[in-house]
């Protein structure tokens, strides 16, 4: 037999790739595989590969714990630089800290939600009992007059850590912590 030579009955292989690739389109939007491709699931618990505050997106876990425990805590007294040596270990935890006043700057919130969440508030910068760690705490709820080098216990929850800039501009880390004042 003498194979046919029909020019319309020609097979180009990419016509059978097109066809190929159209019924697994088809198969992937009518099973649930492509839900779970094309779905972003948001991270459900703390971050604890990423210690910096502004990358790490456990602020908003440290300010959800602090509105929704209002009730009584009893809180952790951990020694400040292992919190800072290793904060994920202290994710979640409420934490009390003591230390001295170095810089009290007003927060105000820039933002309809912030002021919803945060209220009116205060970024303290301590140096803790240990003479070493400076602990950034962002205090929560209601602004407060404080003297510099004033002794202040309070209690909040860890974020991580942040790079705080000081008076004379230098640059180092500081433990982050988001609470109140008292229990």
């Amino acid at each position: 037999m003498k194979p046919l030579n029909n020019p319309n009955l020609n097979f180009y292989p990419y016509i059978l790739i097109l066809g190929f690739g159209f019924v697994l389109l088809i198969w992937l939007f009518s099973t649930n595989v492509s839900k779970a491709f094309f779905t972003i699931t948001p991270i459900k618990g703390w971050n604890t590969i990423d210690p910096d505050v502004t990358t790490n997106g456990n602020t908003l876990r440290a300010l959800t714990l602090l509105q929704t425990k209002k009730g009584y805590l009893t809180p952790t007294t951990p020694l400040p630089s292992l919190v800072f040596n290793k904060p994920s270990n202290y994710y979640g935890k409420y934490l009390q800290f003591s230390g001295n006043v170095k810089s009290v700057q007003p927060f105000s919130p820039t933002s309809k939600l912030e002021s919803i969440t945060i209220g009116s508030s205060s970024e303290i910068i301590v140096l803790a009992n240990d003479g070493r760690t400076i602990i950034d705490f962002f205090l929560i709820g209601r602004n407060q007059n404080f003297s510099l080098g004033a002794p202040i216990t309070f209690y909040g929850y860890s974020s991580g850590i942040r790079y705080v800039q000081d008076a004379q501009g230098f640059v180092t880390p500081g433990l982050v912590l988001i609470g109140s004042l008292q229990r």
